[in-house]
């Protein structure tokens, strides 16, 4: 006897996409705002010829801003799946 194969894309009644999409925009947010601050740092070194300090500014204002948002949203997301 074989037992019956669950629907593709489905895993215990969520699907796959319900489970990765917020997963895949928090990676494209996290890599667009690091871009972005990353890009202005460097103009504003070329700018104010402080070379690297602006870039490595904004590369890790922005990292460290975004872990703390990401780390904001799972704690936000546990608490209300636990409920």
């Amino acid at each position: 006897m074989s037992t019956p194969k669950k629907p593709s894309g489905e895993s215990g009644g969520i699907s796959e996409r319900a489970v990765w999409t917020p997963l895949l925009g928090m990676g494209i947010e996290l890599g667009a705002v690091v871009a972005v601050f990353t890009f202005g740092g460097y103009w504003a070194d070329q700018h104010f010829q402080t070379e690297p300090w602006c870039l490595l500014g904004g590369f890790f204002f922005a990292l460290i801003g975004m872990t703390y948002l990401i780390i904001k949203r799972a704690i936000q997301q546990f608490f209300n799946d636990s409920e």
